[in-house]
Formats: structure tokens, C-alpha cells, sequence
């Protein structure tokens, strides 16, 4: 989020329209309402931030894509080598279109189990926060090549219906399987 502004709020008294201004509280991208689902709430004329999640949810919620991202970690590099160690799978457009999807998510699992970490320490309500904005940057900036691994399942689809429903063959399909990496990517 840019930096604090400070935001006017009127007030109507006895002396006519007074202006008041709040102090707003910078959360970090990282730390946003669709992120840990904080709110701000208005006390006394300033805002607070509060959770909506108790200490042990923020735990759960901190902890579990560890464990999750690890696992997604191995699953995907897994898929990674056993198609390179396979000259006949390398050379195959489902396998090469597989290969790609396995990439990305490899390095996203690794992004997705870091959690919390990289999250600004002085974050509130924030379990487990051990970074700074930097950190939260490149956090959010590899989440965001995340997308891609679904873009492959819309050519594997196309793929699949080529293949399936109008019955093309492997050769044809290699013409156009330099777009479909291309398409993802972009």
C-alpha cells in the first residue's frame, strides 16, 4: 500500500464544519484483508487494525503451508526429473507441456511455504512475521508467477480436445506447441 495518508472527516458542532484528521495505518501488501483477514475498525477517532482470527488460527494459518508448500516441493520436482530422465516422455507434447506446468509450481511451492516469513515483523496480527517490505516484495512478485501452472491446464484442455475430439496427430500439434508455451508465459 503507498505510505499513510492522512484523511479528512468532517464534523458538524456548534461553530460550524470542523475538519479532523485521522491517522491511517500502513499495512503491508502482504498483510492485505484478503491475505489474514484483518479489518480496520474506527476507535476514538482512529483507525485500528484487528483480526478476525483468534492466536491459534493465525498459528494454523502460518504453519500449515510450510508443510504444504514441502510436500508440493517434492510432488513437483518429482514430476520434474522423471520426465527428464525419460528421452521418450522429453520428447512428447503432453510430457514438455506437464514438464512446464511441474516448473512453475516448483518454484511456487517454495514461495507458498515460506507463509508468514517474509511478512514485516512489525506487521499486526501477523503469527511467525520475519521479513521486511523487501522480502514481502519478492514474496508477492513469485505468488504472482503462480498463475501460470493454471494457464498450462487450458493447453493441456485444448490439447486433450485436439487430440481426443478432433483426433490430431503428435506431428501436427508441434507446429502450434511453441504458442502454447508462449501463450502460458504471457
Amino acid at each position: 500500500l503507498p505510505p499513510a495518508e492522512k484523511q479528512k472527516k468532517t464534523k458538524k458542532g456548534a461553530r460550524g464544519v470542523k475538519s479532523r484528521r485521522l491517522k491511517a495505518i500502513a499495512i503491508s501488501s502482504c498483510c492485505s484483508e484478503s491475505f489474514l483477514h484483518t479489518q480496520c475498525i474506527m476507535i476514538g477517532g482512529e483507525e485500528e487494525v484487528t483480526s478476525a482470527y483468534s492466536i491459534a488460527q493465525r498459528k494454523a494459518l502460518s504453519i500449515t503451508p510450510h508443510v504444504t508448500g514441502l510436500i508440493s516441493f517434492f510432488a513437483s520436482t518429482f514430476i520434474v526429473l522423471e520426465i527428464l530422465r525419460d528421452g521418450t516422455k522429453r520428447s512428447q507434447i503432453y510430457h514438455r507441456l506437464i514438464l512446464g506446468m511441474s516448473i512453475i509450481t516448483m518454484f511456487s511451492s517454495i514461495f507458498f511455504g515460506l507463509s508468514t516469513w517474509p511478512i514485516p515483523e512489525e506487521t499486526p496480527y501477523v503469527f511467525d512475521a520475519r521479513g521486511n517490505t523487501r522480502t514481502c516484495t519478492a514474496q508477492g512478485f513469485f505468488l504472482a508467477l503462480s498463475f501460470v501452472a493454471p494457464m498450462y491446464s487450458v493447453v493441456l484442455a485444448a490439447y486433450y480436445l485436439a487430440v481426443i475430439g478432433y483426433s490430431r496427430k503428435e506431428r501436427e500439434l508441434r507446429k502450434l506447441e511453441h504458442f502454447a508455451h508462449a501463450f502460458v508465459i504471457s
